[in-house]
């Protein structure tokens, strides 16, 4: 199988599993193609479409590999290392690598999370613009200013 079509099937295998997930990445790369590439005519659809795909395609694959190493540590046969638990420098307890890597997958696979996230990022938008549009420059006095000269 070539890589590239090892790409696909990996993308799609982690479109159907995880949708919500998939659905906040399909949006989020909206949004940066949006920043990168917004269409100002009909004739820069394409490149909008094709960067939101690009991006969109780049993160799942990174998402699924990271999927399948963190698989490939819960199939571990001996549970992986064990890692001491700590809190505020105080060890608590001992934790094998394969319930570690379970967490972190449960966490990792958790559509609710990537929806916080997006909403948060909305949230820090709408204030930067929000303060942007408040602050008054006086354009006129701005220009007026007299810099030394060397």
């Amino acid at each position: 199988m070539s890589q590239f079509t090892q790409f696909l099937a990996d993308t799609a295998i982690f479109h159907r599993r995880h949708k919500l997930v998939a659905a906040m990445v399909w949006l989020t790369s909206a949004l940066a193609a949006a920043v990168l590439a917004w269409p100002h005519r009909f004739t820069d659809l394409p490149l909008f479409v094709a960067s939101t795909i690009f991006v969109a395609a780049f993160a799942m694959d990174m998402l699924a590999r990271y999927e399948k190493a963190l698989e490939a540590r819960m199939a571990a046969p001996d549970g992986g290392p064990v890692w001491q638990v700590r809190i505020n420098g105080v060890t608590v307890g001992e934790m094998k690598d394969a319930d570690y890597a379970a967490l972190r997958r449960a966490v990792y696979c958790d559509g609710r999370l990537y929806v916080a996230q997006l909403l948060n990022l909305v949230r820090v938008a709408s204030r930067m613009v929000d303060y942007l549009c408040h602050c008054r420059i006086d354009t006129p006095q701005f220009f007026r200013l007299k810099f030394p000269q060397f």
